[in-house]
């Protein structure tokens, strides 16, 4: 009976050389697959990071308060905006009865304070749109659907009117250090860090800052590759400001404007 002829060593390390090649080859298409994915899962982050930087700032705007635009907490420029979300009741308004140095009586449907609802901040608006942003100590119930908002002495007020609303309203700023690139945003509550690493955050204003009906949206997010190269990405949109009702007097005999000029008690 023949025997099986037995593989030579040089066969065996030849078979060891071209398995060691094929495994080679192998391992750097997976690791070049690897790092393709870990780029495209950068991009998906940065771009991720902006689209929600741009929806968060898009739906705050949209519930701006009489569709204006203020300069408080932060003033208006190319890389900060702030406006006035309404809070509390559905953002219902309340005629004013009356007003002193550190209150202002108001007349609201409700039975108790709590169903006012209101929020650290109230909007005193005039029929001219000149509102002042006041800070609320405390409400009192004076009886007959009348209550007292209560609040610190102002060192900035509004042209004397007999014809005022109050809303109870947060005050919200964005804006742009770009030092460290940093985009913050800012309340009642403080400054508060919102993204880092943004290449930039820039603000157009249409038709212009003092009257905008809309404002155009353009931020770019910078990372670090594989390579350790800078690369950006950017995004646009474009928000439209909500309208507020002009000329159309209320069933309580006060005509809402546009918000034309706020400032802050303080």
């Amino acid at each position: 009976m023949r025997q099986k002829s037995a593989h030579s060593l040089v066969e065996l390390l030849i078979s060891m050389a071209i398995l060691g090649i094929v495994l080679s080859l192998a391992s750097q298409g997976i690791i070049m697959a690897l790092r393709h994915h870990r780029s495209q899962q950068q991009v998906v982050v940065a771009q991720a990071k902006l689209r929600s930087i741009n929806d968060a700032l898009n739906q705050e705007v949209r519930s701006a308060a009489l569709g204006g635009l203020v300069d408080y907490p932060v003033i208006k420029s190319a890389t900060s905006v702030s406006f006035l979300i309404l809070e509390g009741g559905g953002g219902a308004s309340y005629q004013v009865l009356s007003r002193s140095g550190t209150s202002l009586d108001f007349i609201a449907d409700a039975s108790t304070i709590t169903e006012l609802n209101f929020s650290s901040q109230a909007l005193l608006i005039d029929k001219n749109g000149n509102g002042l942003i006041l800070p609320v100590s405390s409400i009192s119930d004076l009886g007959s659907s009348v209550f007292r908002l209560n609040h610190p002495n102002c060192s900035h007020t509004i042209p004397s009117s007999t014809d005022y609303l109050i809303f109870s309203v947060q005050a919200v700023g964005y804006d742009y250090d770009a030092a460290t690139k940093t985009l913050y945003r800012q309340d009642a509550q403080g400054r508060l860090a919102l993204a880092f690493d943004m290449a930039e955050f820039k603000i157009g204003y249409v038709p212009n800052a003092t009257t905008p009906s809309l404002i155009k949206l353009n931020t770019t997010a910078e990372y670090k590759n594989l390579k350790l190269q800078t690369v950006q990405r950017s995004y646009s949109s474009q928000i439209d400001l909500p309208q507020a009702d002009d000329g159309t007097s209320s069933s309580k005999g006060f005509t809402t404007h546009r918000i034309k000029d706020v400032v802050s008690c303080n």
